[in-house]
């Protein structure tokens, strides 16, 4: 009885946010992280615009586009671009993962390599391509979670900060308008196995130097914990990149290019079992607290559907979105829907 109490309770927060007035319009872009596919880009833009989502964040595999120098497929991302634009959607751009020619020899798995040195001006290349075929997009991320193992064989703040100098000068020189957004870090506790926490990691870029080659700051903010902790744990969390960047006298906002929470399985932190409800009751709670944060311009949740192929994906991952495998919105689905829009 006592944790249905507690259950009760945080539900009763939520609702108390939700009555609450809106200042869901100072965010500049909401959206979605999720897979884009070709084949299903079309129906699943559709399910985000009933949150008034206006931007979809996109991951960019370099070593797909341009798997041979030179040879370029932008197939699937035309397609997405194309779709999105239609629906009124501004796709962002996050560009991971170098071509096979371009990395060092033996680097394994390729999708966490990113470029030698001796190709930064390929990757330059590449980016300027990008950026003047899509001049619409919200913006251009460079790279994933660069802090992580899960998105780079050793994080290297130094190797880095070269990677995002020369992203913001091929950017800029393709397109001056177009936004650069630095690529989203995660975890300020995240100090094991290789990984670099994300507070201590953009300290260091700033020691070598990337103030000045981004519009914005990314980042990623998942909450692991109970219920009640969910706003003070992202207000804890946002509040120690907001202090770092603010020692380097930054002006530069926030977007939280990836935050969300799962409808199955248990909590990796100790949050005890995840059901549709308590997934509900935290994204709600996430929403509200970030929207109320007056230097975050940008939101996306991770992630609007769940995965049709579930085998490839980590356990961790499974039952994160919004809507199930089959397109039947979950309880966070309507939940969302209804503070965005009031219907």
């Amino acid at each position: 009885m006592r944790v249905a109490a507690r259950i009760a309770a945080a539900w009763l927060a939520v609702l108390a946010l939700l009555a609450a007035p809106s200042s869901a319009l100072a965010l500049t872009f909401f959206g979605f992280n999720d897979d884009w596919a070709p084949q299903t880009v079309k129906r699943s833009v559709a399910l985000s615009r009933k949150f008034r989502a206006n931007s979809e964040r996109m991951i960019v595999y370099w070593g797909s586009v341009e798997p041979r120098k030179n040879r370029f497929d932008w197939y699937g991302l035309d397609v997405g671009y194309q779709t999105m634009l239609q629906q009124h959607v501004r796709p962002l751009f996050d560009v991971v993962s170098a071509p096979k020619w371009a990395v060092a020899r033996g680097c394994r798995p390729l999708y966490k390599c990113q470029q030698t040195a001796s190709h930064d001006h390929d990757y330059r290349v590449f980016l300027a391509a990008l950026t003047k075929r899509y001049p619409h997009a919200a913006g251009i991320e460079v790279g994933q979670e660069p802090n992580l193992t899960n998105w780079s064989v050793h994080p290297d703040p130094r190797r880095y900060s070269q990677i995002l100098r020369s992203a913001w000068t091929a950017v800029k020189n393709a397109n001056r308008h177009m936004t650069v957004v630095l690529g989203s870090t995660c975890c300020t506790y995240a100090f094991s196995h290789g990984n670099i926490g994300a507070g201590v990691f953009l300290a260091q870029l700033y020691r070598y130097g990337i103030k000045g080659h981004y519009n914005a700051i990314g980042f990623h903010v998942y909450p692991g914990g109970p219920i009640s902790r969910v706003a003070s744990d992202i207000l804890s969390e946002v509040s120690i990149m907001r202090a770092i960047r603010n020692a380097n006298h930054d002006g530069s906002p926030f977007w939280i290019t990836e935050t969300g929470f799962p409808s199955q399985g248990f909590g990796r932190y100790g949050a005890g079992r995840n059901t549709e409800s308590t997934q509900a009751q935290r994204e709600l709670t996430a929403y509200r607290t970030l929207i109320h944060m007056r230097d975050v311009v940008a939101v996306y949740f991770y992630r609007l559907i769940d995965p049709r192929h579930p085998i490839a994906f980590a356990n961790f991952q499974l039952g994160m979105g919004f809507y199930k495998a089959n397109y039947h919105p979950k309880q966070a689905a309507r939940a969302l829907i209804h503070a965005r829009t009031g219907h």
